[in-house]
């Protein structure tokens, strides 16, 4: 969770974290909280409209896995 902006890491209420098999929380963002993928989504979104936005000419290819 490192790369997680300072406002998802200080908002567990929302955006929720893996739990460990004792039930304390991990430090990760739980991948079925609601919340998270749309925060992702957003996100990532937003970087394909500023790739789009400031590389046009040279189309550049963008794999996601």
């Amino acid at each position: 969770m490192d790369y997680a902006p300072e406002w998802v890491k200080t908002n567990p209420k929302r955006f929720k974290r893996a739990l460990a098999p004792d039930g304390s929380d991990l430090w990760v963002l739980s991948s079925y909280c609601k919340a998270n993928l749309e925060a992702d989504k957003k996100a990532f979104t937003a970087f394909c409209k500023y790739l789009k936005a400031k590389d046009a000419k040279s189309k550049p290819s963008l794999v996601y896995r």
